[in-house]
């Protein structure tokens, strides 16, 4: 019978060099997260209100078996999330308590997400956005930037400025040009850009 005699391995020249692990100790322990971290602590108290889902079943009323909630969270008398959840009864999905709780615990799930997504409401110290302090309502800010953004840019009209001075010869035309450039919308002017550029 053979021996075999086996070597002792010799290491490799090229070590792959071992990274300290991440020092998270001084990163706890400053004041600044742990502040952060005191203000989230505490009690919040929010209430969930389901409903079925009428919309959504009207909507998906072409799939049988269908089951749909909507779930409010409210904070005090303020509302701050609303989420969905749906699922299917049918002869794949035969569970009816197991489905009903899944489209139950989306709709959950569904407005927790969306609630810390709108509104800061785990945060007490949140500083109010600008719309929220002055009153004004965001759909009236949506309108007013609706209304102003039609009118063309004024380094659109200023670009088009000089692109007439170079690309016009004629006085006439060069002057009714400019007349109209204060009376352009936004998408004529960068029909107008494009025409010079061809």
């Amino acid at each position: 019978m053979n021996a075999t005699a086996y070597k002792n391995r010799i290491p490799s020249p090229f070590q792959v060099s071992k990274k300290k692990p991440f020092e998270t100790k001084n990163v706890a322990e400053s004041d600044t997260v742990r502040g952060e971290v005191n203000k989230l602590l505490g009690t919040y108290q929010f209430s969930a209100t389901f409903e079925v889902d009428s919309q959504t079943a009207s909507t998906l009323k072409h799939i049988p078996g269908l089951i749909a909630f909507l779930c409010t969270i409210k904070k005090g008398d303020q509302v701050v999330g609303q989420g969905r959840g749906t699922a299917v009864i049918n002869q794949v999905n035969r569970f009816i308590v197991r489905t009903i709780n899944f489209a139950f615990n989306a709709a959950l799930i569904d407005a927790v997400v969306r609630s810390t997504k709108i509104l800061d409401v785990f945060r007490p110290d949140s500083v109010p956005h600008p719309w929220t302090s002055t009153g004004s309502a965001p759909s009236s800010a949506y309108k007013v930037q609706d209304e102003e953004s039609d009118i063309a840019t004024p380094k659109q009209i200023e670009y088009l400025r000089q692109l007439i001075q170079v690309n016009v010869d004629e006085d006439d035309e060069r002057e009714g040009m400019e007349a109209q450039l204060s009376e352009l919308t936004k998408s004529e002017a960068s029909k107008m850009i494009e025409s010079f550029r061809r």
